[in-house]
């Protein structure tokens, strides 16, 4: 897997390249009008559905699992860790670690804890918009049309987010606008959206990965320079929690941190030995080995810088969740988001250049 910048690196377009034509920064909008309204029409979606279930269901029904601990760090940002119940099973700073979801809450809040549940929703709206106009623009830019992309529709887990307040739409679209800035050239900007990944889910470092490597390859002192600088935030915020909190949030020695990973297949494993072959555990984890079948096989099959080499990093963690991810079979398939998207969106691009190319040759 060749990580080959389509900005810095001359990209071709065809079969054989990256898809992508050098950018000059502010020659051209980072996200065209097109996947703009893709977003908005997402996000107005979401909202309606977060509406509805709300009027249906009450508030409270939109802060189920991970929800309500974004909640509860979104009313208090910047405290000792007192507003999480059951630090031993939840985590205090391992909560408190994954900071930019429930901060942005707050600053749209204005730090008034009694509307952190709309602005967090929102956020998570917000978040959704941003996901997938990021994905259209970059479908668009691989030459993907409409038609095509419509298919990322029968990703499963992307629905998984339209369950309440989580945050891996928000995670996801951060990592999709750090992408198409990196392709177009706009190191900087894509330096500071890299280190806001970071302090949104750790784990997404690994879709980041085939970025850090083609700077090291390309320039190892200046790649060195570059993402020391990216992870001073980061690691200022955790030293930040370690002295407020007690504990570095990935030290935190909570049930939920402690088993979110395991050796490989170890984790669903032990999850079939407690829950039996429960029939939705059976479901998920199929569709965590297929979605691992699909990053693969796209990446061997038609390379797309970063997007294929990003999907096949981060579905493999998929084979080292822990335990406490496959014991709740929904959260497991909704944890597996950003890997099924990446996946689905280098699927989609390869089937329809295949598609384009097979016409063309008839």
């Amino acid at each position: 897997m060749r990580a080959i910048s389509g900005a810095a690196a001359g990209a071709r377009s065809g079969p054989g390249g990256t898809g992508f034509a050098p950018v000059s920064p502010g020659r051209s909008p980072l996200i065209r009008r097109t996947a703009v309204g893709a977003g908005i029409s997402a996000a107005a979606l979401a909202g309606a559905i977060f509406a509805l279930q709300s009027t249906a269901s009450g508030l409270d029904s939109l802060f189920p699992s991970d929800a309500d601990l974004f909640l509860r760090v979104a009313g208090d940002p910047f405290g000792d860790g007192g507003a999480i119940d059951a630090p031993e099973l939840y985590g205090d700073a391992y909560r408190y670690g994954r900071i930019l979801f429930p901060l942005v809450a707050w600053a749209l809040a204005l730090g008034q804890p009694e509307w952190v549940d709309v602005s967090l929703l929102a956020v998570s709206t917000l978040g959704l918009g941003l996901g997938v106009a990021a994905a259209v623009e970059l479908l668009r830019r691989r030459g993907v049309g409409p038609g095509a992309m419509r298919w990322l529709l029968v990703v499963p887990a992307i629905w998984m987010g339209l369950r309440g307040a989580f945050s891996e739409w928000f995670v996801l679209g951060l990592v999709l606008v750090a992408f198409l800035l990196e392709l177009d050239g706009r190191r900087r900007w894509a330096g500071v959206v890299f280190a806001l990944v970071l302090v949104s889910r750790e784990v997404m470092v690994l879709a980041l990965v085939p970025i850090i490597l083609h700077d090291l390859r390309r320039d190892a002192g200046a790649g060195l320079a570059r993402w020391s600088a990216v992870v001073v935030i980061p690691v200022a915020w955790h030293i930040w929690v370690w002295q407020r909190v007690g504990s570095l949030p990935v030290l935190d020695g909570s049930v939920s941190r402690r088993e979110a990973v395991d050796y490989p297949l170890a984790g669903v494993v032990r999850a079939f030995s407690e829950l039996g072959a429960d029939g939705v555990l059976v479901f998920v984890a199929a569709l965590g080995a297929v979605t691992v079948g699909v990053a693969v096989l796209v990446a061997v099959r038609a390379p797309w810088y970063p997007v294929s080499h990003a999907a096949v990093l981060v579905a493999l963690s998929i084979v080292v969740f822990g335990p406490n991810v496959w014991r709740f079979p929904g959260e497991a398939l909704r944890t597996m988001m950003h890997a099924q998207v990446l996946a689905g969106m280098g699927l989609v691009a390869f089937l329809s250049r295949r598609q384009t190319a097979s016409a063309s040759g008839g």
